[in-house]
């Protein structure tokens, strides 16, 4: 089986949505630091939370279920199946949509640190963005689900491109800052959903009963068994990574969470890049595959292409990262690059980690998944308090960050060896210890700078570039010669 072949294709189609759905969610949030500075950044970066932690409440994080589900199932289960989750999320994304707007006094008070009425009212259309959120996320999963990468990664840039278009017109023509946010990602979510379910239907792919014979029970059964760990843990991740803003805004305030963001965002975007688009592929694969042989191949095969990738990304970035911070923010935001530069060698391990993590959901090792993520979870929160709290300073951040993610890796490669007897070749620890070394590198000729030496960041870039040509194989090589017409 071709699986190389497969990965790469998968790769680009996914890759490509998610690549320009981070463009267009760059220019956004310039035009957000250009009109509001990092307090404007800071509260947008708390408003999505808040917008993002209530979706994943509401769809009880069912993305990644739904896709396992259908991937798993015959053609004509898969129908019933997705009908039957359908109205289960449906009674589910209500309920949390009317949840938020009741409490919308408390969350502000507790999330927004100030309750007035304006903040009130935006987080009552808080819960209009949480509920076409839900639906979005569903509709998605169920392409996804049916192997139509290519339509999924159309609908996660269409999304960011409305964000993108509407933030202009509202930023500028209106005085509402709070009000304006959650506007833009209401109006951004509705237009991509619509978009979706019109793809759904003209490929039919969905079929939605509304009796209620047509709900299996086994099916929601099923579909509890992954979804319900993955709501748990989705869930406290959300509220670790909220917790840590909120311990970030009463340490330095709004201007810190934006600052705490820009690094947050620049070194886990292109992370979720590779994930999703591996992931898109990845998951439903493994789902499918049985054969012990071909599982070890294909991790195998994904972790070459994920270290052939993320090697000379990641030293761009490391390179470059204080004209990205000019480009994509403004020079209001230097202090960000004493967490990135942690952080962005963390991305390697943190990428690694992920991929090797797919097998717990598609193998149903539900127990295992649960617990990996709230005892790393619960470390990370434990390091960021002792980091803000106790220590001080953001590069202790980027530290604890660093520290995590490696433990993660190792914990991902025992994990596999042992319980599902997949074990990395050789030849990958060797790619691994070497990427790792040109990463820290690069890092080290580049530490500390707010100025760029453009000479000594070329020089990490060929490196990097130079370390991957030597691991393509024969047919890769003359693909990527063929590509850049040489």
């Amino acid at each position: 089986m071709n699986f190389r072949r497969e990965i790469f294709l998968a790769l680009f189609k996914s890759g490509a949505g998610t690549v320009g759905k981070i463009a267009f969610n760059a220019v956004a949030l310039k035009l957000i630091a250009l009109t509001m500075g990092p307090y404007g950044v800071g509260l947008f970066a708390q408003i999505r939370h808040l917008w993002q932690t209530s979706v994943t409440i509401g769809s009880i994080n069912s993305g990644t279920a739904v896709i396992q589900g259908i991937s798993s199932k015959s053609d004509v289960e898969k129908i019933a199946y997705v009908s039957s989750i359908f109205w289960l999320v449906t009674i589910v994304n209500i309920s949390v949509s009317l949840l938020v707007y009741f409490l919308s006094g408390d969350i502000s008070k507790y999330f927004l640190n100030d309750n007035s009425f304006n903040n009130q009212l935006v987080i009552e259309r808080l819960s209009l963005a949480s509920f076409f959120g839900v639906y979005l996320i569903f509709f998605s999963s169920v392409l996804n689900g049916y192997h139509a990468i290519g339509y999924y990664s159309l609908i996660t840039t269409i999304s960011a491109f409305f964000l993108m278009a509407l933030s202009w017109p509202i930023l500028i023509y209106t005085n509402n800052p709070a009000g304006n946010l959650i506007l833009m990602i209401t109006i951004s979510e509705l237009l991509a959903l619509l978009i979706c379910i019109s793809l759904l239907i003209k490929k039919k792919m969905l079929y939605i009963s509304w009796h209620i014979n047509s709900l299996n029970f086994d099916f929601i059964k099923d579909f509890f068994k992954t979804s319900s760990a993955l709501l748990v843990t989705g869930l406290f991740s959300m509220i670790v990574l909220l917790w840590i803003r909120t311990l970030i805004i009463e340490t330095y305030g709004l201007y810190g969470a934006g600052i705490f963001d820009a690094a947050w965002l620049l070194c886990m975007t292109y992370v979720l890049i590779i994930t999703k688009s591996f992931g898109a592929y990845f998951l439903p694969k493994l789902s499918c595959t049985a054969d012990s042989n071909q599982r070890n191949l294909l991790i195998n095969e994904g972790v070459r292409v994920v270290i052939l990738i993320t090697t000379p990304l990641i030293v761009a970035l490391i390179s470059f990262k204080p004209i990205i911070i000019a480009l994509l923010y403004t020079n209001e935001f230097n202090e960000s690059l004493q967490i990135m530069q942690w952080m962005l060698i963390a991305d390697f391990f943190k990428i690694i980690s992920w991929l090797l993590a797919f097998t717990m959901i598609a193998f149903k090792d539900i127990r295992a998944f649960f617990w990996s993520e709230v005892v790393f979870s619960s470390l990370l929160l434990f390091g960021m308090y002792l980091s803000i709290v106790r220590v001080g300073g953001y590069e202790s951040i980027g530290i604890t960050f660093l520290t995590v993610s490696f433990s993660y890796m190792v914990y991902t490669i025992a994990y596999n060896q042992i319980k599902n007897k997949i074990r990395l070749d050789n030849i990958m620890f060797l790619m691994m210890g070497m990427a790792v070394a040109i990463i820290v590198f690069s890092s080290f000729n580049t530490w500390g700078e707010d100025v760029i030496n453009y000479k000594i960041s070329i020089f990490n870039v060929v490196i990097g570039i130079v370390f991957s040509w030597i691991f393509l194989n024969k047919k890769e090589r003359n693909k990527a010669i063929q590509l850049l017409g040489l």
